[in-house]
């Protein structure tokens, strides 16, 4: 049985004007595993919604959602995953 992964993402990054900005992405994946996770994440950061690079992000919001199939190992992979695509010191939750 495949478990269904729904990452959602609250990135907040500095622009130029010194504003701030969020912006919010979503993905999921019915694919278990890491697949599954590397599907869900890169879905949520390619939304339409986060249009920017978000290399430069001060801090990310990261909300993992699955069944009761997922495990840590899979939740801490996205966090990595996200971290990989942010800021080095930026604040991930």
């Amino acid at each position: 049985m495949e478990s269904l992964l729904l990452i959602i993402l609250k990135i907040a990054c500095g622009k130029a004007d010194g504003g701030r900005i969020a912006m919010i992405g979503i993905g999921e994946s019915e694919v278990s595993g890491q697949n599954g996770v590397e599907n869900a994440v890169q879905e949520a950061i390619s939304q339409p919604l986060i249009d920017a690079d978000i290399s430069d992000a001060k801090g990310v919001l990261v909300r993992v959602v699955g069944d009761e199939t997922m495990t840590v190992s899979e939740v801490e992979a996205a966090v990595s995953l996200v971290h990989e695509r942010v800021n080095q010191n930026a604040r991930i939750i």
